[in-house]
């Protein structure tokens, strides 16, 4: 099956990209993850570039029937190296798409005609003009394409999808998905990993062991090399 990666229109893609820049080996702060609705970082990183320009943090979501139009959802103020978001309760039906288009395959219970939307987390200067974005990241291996990402979800109905796939480039990839997603914010980890020569997407709503850590990457100071997506790490 060709697992269908919708949710990469969003610019998860390059978002990942960004966050590959982190090293393993850095200490932080496990960040407080209490209410998915609620998104607080703290001891924020900047892997490329400062956090000296950042006015405000905005959550922006596609909205699928503008040709795909970012729009801001919620907004805060940037201070003291960190940010608490809160996002609305619900999100218009205009930026949601069906949950299973990704996973038709899958084994799916509860409602199978769910949506959800996804956000981005931007950063915006004292102009409002949009120059990089925040990621929860951890243990990421630039050299072995590795490591695990954290994205938030808004679902309108309660479904659980499990499933394993063979993603496009043959035997030497494959996806597992774990998502028993409710009604509300959800939170989903996105982690690869090399498995006996094999590279594993694990898509999840468990959140995995050891420390996440959040970055930040401004936008004009990635190196174009940098720009690949995270579909390169299964294209072999």
């Amino acid at each position: 099956m060709v697992m269908k990666n919708h949710f990469l229109k969003f610019g998860f893609m390059l978002a990942f990209s960004f966050t590959l820049i982190v090293f393993n080996a850095c200490n932080g702060d496990k960040p407080t993850l209490s209410d998915n609705s609620l998104i607080v970082a703290r001891n924020i990183i900047a892997v490329n570039g400062s956090t000296d320009e950042i006015v405000s943090v905005r959550a922006l979501a596609a909205d699928w029937n503008s040709q795909i139009i970012m729009t801001s959802i919620a907004e805060t103020n940037f201070q003291n190296n960190g940010f608490s978001l809160q996002l609305p309760k619900s999100l218009a039906d205009k930026f949601l798409i069906p949950v299973i288009t990704a996973y038709s395959s899958a084994t799916i219970t509860g409602n199978k005609d769910a949506k959800w939307g996804l956000i981005e987390l931007v950063a915006s200067d004292e102009k409002g003009g949009m120059i990089g974005s925040f990621n929860l990241a951890g243990g990421v291996d630039l050299e072995n394409r590795t490591g695990t990402i954290a994205r938030w979800y808004y679902v309108d109905s309660d479904i659980t999808i499990k499933g394993e796939f063979q993603l496009v480039g043959g035997p030497t990839t494959k996806a597992i998905v774990n998502l028993t997603l409710k009604k509300g914010w959800n939170i989903v980890y996105y982690s690869t990993t090399v498995e006996n020569n094999i590279a594993v997407l694990k898509t999840t709503t468990q959140r995995p062991s050891g420390i996440l850590i959040w970055t930040y990457a401004a936008w004009d100071d990635i190196p174009l090399p940098m720009h690949f997506s995270l579909n390169s790490l299964f294209d072999r």
